[in-house]
């Protein structure tokens, strides 16, 4: 996800993220790319992110799916379980 502390939408997405997180332990790598440090801009530029966007990667590195500020944990559940049921 892309997070921008002066805004408020990425913070609430974090807080959905950190619910489910115990979930997908050991099978998902969550990762924030800050928007405040250059290395953070850079991956959003590279992905057409801004803040609270979520994009899904598959084990190979591809973006698979992208979320525009997901509302609920089951959204972001709904969209995870997609690429890591086999």
């Amino acid at each position: 996800m892309a997070r921008d502390k002066n805004y408020l939408a990425g913070g609430e997405v974090m807080d959905l993220i950190n619910t489910i997180r115990p979930e997908y332990e050991g099978r998902v790598a969550f990762l924030a790319a800050h928007l405040g440090h250059p290395d953070g801009q850079a991956f959003a530029r590279r992905h057409d992110m801004e803040d609270a966007i979520v994009v899904i990667f598959d084990a190979d590195g591809s973006p698979t799916r992208r979320l525009i500020i997901p509302q609920t944990a089951d959204e972001v559940r709904a969209a995870l379980d997609v690429v890591t049921t086999p």
